[in-house]
């Protein structure tokens, strides 16, 4: 479209231009009062045009966004704790993460090659504060790459697809991909690496 209008103006331009040359009409006189009017029409229909077009575009824009969403809390929490695959995920959470106590360890436990290991361990850090949340991620047996506070001693589990051995009677499980499991441990984080 751009390059149209430039083309126009050039051949405008030309066309005038080739009228003074030929003597037709003298420069210092004026466009003909019809072909002033002319021009002022064409240019206020390509505004006009121009005007509708964007002015259609931008208001599907906002059409099409819906209806406004309600202004739950845990909206944007339950959207990246949807990969646990239940239904409100984060209250779901933060009731099993209420049964630590605010001063106790906590560790993640979870595959290096799962692609959303980053993104729900950021969310349960959030999730579990007060309590301290480290993680491991685990490259293969025994070997695994940390991330969060040094800890000695933890006193519970978050296992994110993997299985712990032998979860106990206090595990909680969050859908088919968490599962928490109250236990003390000061083995080195690695070995929960399976």
């Amino acid at each position: 479209m751009i390059r149209r209008v430039g083309e126009t103006q050039y051949a405008c331009g030309a066309f005038l231009k080739a009228c003074y040359d030929t003597g037709l009409t003298d420069r210092n006189t004026q466009l003909p009062h019809e072909m002033r009017h002319f021009f002022r029409l064409l240019s206020i229909a390509g505004l006009l045009g121009f005007l509708s077009l964007s002015g259609r575009t931008y208001l599907n824009r906002i059409v099409n966004l819906g209806r406004p969403n309600s202004l739950d809390s845990q909206l944007t929490t339950n959207n990246f704790l949807r990969i646990l695959g239940v239904d409100e995920p984060a209250p779901r959470m933060e009731r099993a993460l209420n049964a630590f106590s605010p001063d106790e360890h906590l560790l993640l436990v979870a595959p290096a090659s799962e692609p959303f290991a980053g993104q729900v361990y950021l969310t349960l850090s959030y999730l579990s504060y007060p309590r301290r949340l480290s993680a491991v991620f685990c490259i293969g047996p025994q070997q695994g790459r940390t991330e969060g506070p040094p800890i000695s001693a933890i006193d519970g589990f978050l296992f994110f697809e993997t299985r712990p051995e032998n979860p106990g009677r206090s595990s909680a499980s969050i859908g088919a991909k968490m599962t928490i499991v109250r236990r003390r441990s000061t083995a080195p984080w690695r070995s929960f690496c399976r």
